[in-house]
């Protein structure tokens, strides 16, 4: 601060004395001239760092903390929605194939029994047939020999002999001979000897009909119920 005192000025250093010149201008001494020196002011620079610690430096570190989080949450989220999305589609595709397999067996199965079955049929067919026959021949051997086959006719023939009332009945005459003839007689029926009858066969005649008591009818009786039941 200047303060005008005539001849002098005094200064905040001190009081230093002045001559004025022709025009009558304060002129400073060479002493006073000393005493005015330039003054430098450090420049303030708005792009320097603040220093860690400082407030402008917790702050700015805050805000980009921060905005560092909010784009790692939306960069996450984005991430999420990307593997569900692929998640989703490959559970699509796996069910598509899985479905599409279950297909192929369906069909193959499908062609599969339209093979076998057919072919299990008919080996039914024959091992039923080829069982029926063994049955028979082995029959038909045991039957067609001796007091065997006169025996089993004649039990055969009797059979509905209590509830229908027997009228007759005819046999192979060579069974007809193996036979007790005391035992026709008390059996009060009336025998007829018929040579188209085979050994073992006998058909017994009633009053208003009459049974088929022979090997082959009887076996053919047993293979249509197995055909129809093979169970």
């Amino acid at each position: 601060m200047f303060t005008n005192t005539g001849t002098k000025f005094a200064l905040d250093s001190g009081v230093a004395s002045a001559r004025t010149d022709r025009s009558g201008n304060l002129v400073p001494s060479s002493a006073a001239g000393s005493a005015f020196k330039p003054i430098s002011f450090a420049a303030v620079d708005s792009d320097a760092p603040d220093s860690p610690g400082s407030p402008g430096y917790i702050r700015g570190h805050s805000i980009g903390y921060t905005f560092g989080m909010r784009a790692a949450a939306a960069e996450a989220q984005i991430r999420r929605a990307e593997m569900e999305a692929e998640h989703a589609a490959a559970m699509v595709q796996r069910q598509a194939e899985l479905e599409h397999a279950v297909g192929l067996l369906a069909t193959a199965l499908t062609a599969l029994n339209a093979v076998v079955a057919p072919v299990i049929t008919e080996a039914q067919d024959v091992l039923l047939a080829g069982a029926v026959e063994l049955a028979e021949a082995i029959l038909g051997h045991e039957l067609a020999n001796g007091p065997t086959a006169a025996k089993s006719a004649l039990t055969r023939a009797l059979a509905l002999q209590a509830t229908a009332g027997t009228y007759a009945v005819r046999m192979n005459p060579a069974d007809l001979n193996e036979l007790n003839e005391t035992t026709l007689v008390q059996t009060g029926i009336r025998f007829v000897p018929d040579a188209a009858l085979a050994r073992g066969d006998a058909i017994a005649e009633f009053e208003h009909g009459y049974l088929d008591a022979r090997i082959v009818a009887a076996l053919a009786r047993a293979k249509d119920a197995l055909v129809e039941d093979p169970q």
